[in-house]
């Protein structure tokens, strides 16, 4: 079932990645964090090699965790 969620949340996209309010390097932490959780979560979905890769770049394209410094901009 946690499987499955997390897959949800994969396909979704940003759906779990924190919002703007928070101090950039919080929310790069969790993105991280996030984006770590999601990239396991291919180990148990897929079987073959090829499978778990493909799902992680998804994963990595579709969480890049990049925060954009306020001050920078």
């Amino acid at each position: 079932m946690i499987r499955r969620a997390l897959v949800v949340l994969v396909l979704l996209g940003q759906a779990g990645c924190p919002g703007p309010s928070i101090a950039p390097d919080v929310r790069a932490a969790e993105c991280v964090s996030h984006r770590t959780a999601l990239e396991l979560a291919c180990v148990d979905q897929y079987g073959t090699r090829a499978e778990i890769d493909a799902c992680r770049a998804k994963v990595k394209g579709d969480h890049d965790c990049v925060i954009a410094d306020a001050g920078g901009q």
